[in-house]
């Protein structure tokens, strides 16, 4: 089964309006979230996962996170991302940053070229990659 990842396009995008309602939702195009490659791990009781996740110019991801922790590099372009503490984390091709499992972000882009990033997420098996962060789940740790 295919599963939708959806993107709010706003007029203002940047972080200080992370929660506008005021905006249309609109699917990632297929090919915008891809595996790249996975493996059991630890004899099969985790996985880990490569996705190549492009993130259209003038967007912004839901607010998400993710049940395992979040490994990326941003391969192209320069994004923000935005944590519920208030905290801002400004992104550009070459870096790296890791997420704690279950920490709500939003990732932004206001440039007007699309950003290209490579992440790698831990799950257990079973365990989709993300959540809306308002969702609970019973693989939450």
């Amino acid at each position: 089964m295919t599963r939708l990842v959806w993107v709010v396009v706003v007029a203002t995008i940047g972080c200080a309006s992370q929660r506008s309602t005021v905006a249309e939702r609109v699917p990632l195009r297929e090919g915008e979230v891809r595996v790249i490659a996975g493996a059991a791990l630890d004899g099969g009781t985790r996985k880990g996962s490569f996705y190549e996740f492009q993130l259209p110019a003038r967007s912004r991801s839901d607010h998400h996170r993710h049940p395992g922790p979040e490994f990326f590099y941003v391969v192209e372009g320069r994004a923000s991302v935005c944590y519920d503490d208030g905290r801002v984390d400004h992104i550009a091709a070459g870096d790296g940053r890791y997420i704690p499992a279950n920490v709500p972000h939003i990732d932004v882009n206001e440039e007007a070229v699309p950003v290209k990033v490579v992440v790698f997420l831990l799950l257990k098996p079973g365990e989709p990659p993300g959540f809306r962060a308002e969702e609970t789940d019973q693989h939450a740790r």
